[in-house]
């Protein structure tokens, strides 16, 4: 089923739980396969816009198998076009015992990007790794967006993995857009940087070389020689072009908290 996973949207983040050995990772954004009916909006809309949670994977280095899938809960009323495609996971750190610090980001409801730290705890998630659950498939994500069990697999009956934050990174002054790498350094404090995209960023230009601002190219569609078909006109041209001036740097910052990390637990 991680063949779905929405291109250029991967495994952004994993990690090894030092209290079970096992290496836990996840997609960095819902699932991408096609269309389902939306209950919100009543029209079929794209799985990976609007799909209600992303997967959380656990692995056994030693045997090799995937021992649990998890559903990490996305709430589209947070993201803009509410959106739950427009929420991406950064990186994580592991504190032992089935609990996380994970970076959720992208673009907000109230326009900007945010970026904030969160806490995670697995304890009584749904594995949906369960055969009930068609794991193969994207039928859960189906039903999250429709509201009824697809092919019986039935979101109402999943238990998500418990998040709540635990700092909002743009209030104490962060504004890269890309939150990406975390790090222990010590057991109360955390080191963070970003990705800046060597410096470089996918902009869109209309036929007289004027920049569209607003254009996303997420909504594109191209032909077998690269024509844009749909979603922009065909005369527009994708171009990577230099960053903003305050995304080109590379930061490192750490975080020092007032007791252990692994103190912490979900609110």
């Amino acid at each position: 089923v991680l063949a779905l996973r929405r291109a250029n949207r991967g495994m952004e983040g994993m990690t090894i739980d030092p209290a079970s050995d096992r290496i836990h990772a996840f997609l960095q954004s819902p699932l991408s396969d096609g269309k389902t009916r939306y209950a919100v909006s009543g029209k079929d809309e794209k799985i990976e816009r609007f799909a209600r949670f992303l997967r959380w994977i656990e692995f056994d280095p030693a045997s090799g198998a995937t021992v649990r899938m998890l559903a990490y809960p996305l709430d589209g009323a947070e993201y803009a076009d509410g959106r739950t495609g427009n929420a991406k996971l950064g990186d994580m750190v592991a504190l032992g015992s089935d609990k996380f610090i994970v970076i959720e980001q992208g673009e907000g409801a109230g326009g900007g990007i945010v970026n904030r730290l969160m806490l995670v705890e697995l304890a009584g998630a749904t594995n949906i790794l369960a055969p009930a659950f068609n794991p193969a498939t994207s039928d859960l994500e189906k039903s999250s967006m429709r509201d009824e069990p697809v092919h019986g697999a039935d979101w109402s009956r999943v238990t998500p993995l418990k998040k709540s934050m635990l700092l909002d990174l743009n209030a104490i002054g962060w504004i890269a857009e890309k939150a990406e790498g975390l790090a222990f350094a010590d057991e109360r404090t955390l080191g963070i940087t970003n990705d800046n995209d060597f410096g470089m960023k996918t902009r869109v230009f209309d036929a007289k070389g004027a920049e569209l601002a607003h254009a996303d190219v997420t909504n594109f569609e191209v032909d077998a020689q690269g024509n844009i078909v749909a979603g922009s006109a065909p005369t527009d041209r994708v171009r990577v072009a230099k960053g903003a001036d305050h995304e080109r740097p590379l930061t490192l910052w750490l975080l020092r908290f007032d007791r252990p990390l692994a103190s912490y637990s979900v609110s």
